[in-house]
């Protein structure tokens, strides 16, 4: 969220440098605006908070991926005769590892909604970081989820728009996921036995 204010700190000073600038690029006119503001409007409003947003879910993402593989290599290193973490190795690294937790340590995680919007954040990510943000509209599900959320929207060109905002609500429900996988562990100490 600080880089938000960030964002909108240099957008003030970006306005106090112009008497009346406009709302939106569109209302930019060439006669009266210099293209170097112009390309100054396009950074501040438009490209440096989208790539923040983008890089900030990339992130959120990874963290997930990071905090599951933590656990399962936890677990690994204390339960007696229990099949390695490379075992449930694929593509899917968040699978694998709730796979593993099932498997292994019996934390059986719900279908439920989180799980579902963990989904559809992974789904994002890979587009932003495979086929840069494009979304294919065949993918009627990841489409209506983002149709219907306030914070993201696609361009004409099917490029996923995040919006502020966005990025924080995915940390808050990586956070509440944790908390739930956290209070499915098991209560009892396991120490590992030679293999």
């Amino acid at each position: 969220m600080k880089m938000e204010e960030t964002f909108a700190e240099e957008q003030k000073i970006f306005k106090a440098k112009l008497n009346g600038i406009p709302d939106s690029l569109k209302e930019f006119d060439d006669n009266e605006h210099p293209p170097e503001l112009i390309d100054e409007y396009w950074d501040l409003y438009e490209s440096f908070p989208s790539i923040h947003r983008k890089t900030e879910l990339i992130n959120a993402y990874s963290m997930l991926e990071h905090g599951l593989c933590s656990l399962c290599e936890a677990y690994e290193k204390t339960i007696p005769n229990g099949k390695p973490l490379s075992d449930f190795k694929s593509r899917n690294n968040v699978a694998n590892y709730k796979k593993y937790l099932a498997s292994q340590v019996g934390i059986v995680l719900p279908k439920d909604e989180m799980i579902e919007e963990i989904n559809f954040i992974q789904q994002i990510r890979n587009k932003l970081i495979h086929n840069g943000g494009v979304i294919n509209t065949n993918n009627t599900a990841l489409v209506k989820y983002i149709n219907e959320h306030e914070m993201l929207a696609l361009t004409d060109a099917k490029v996923i728009s995040i919006s502020a905002g966005y990025t924080v609500s995915c940390y808050q429900l990586i956070h509440g996921f944790f908390i739930q996988v956290f209070s499915l562990m098991p209560k009892k100490n396991i120490t590992k036995q030679s293999r």
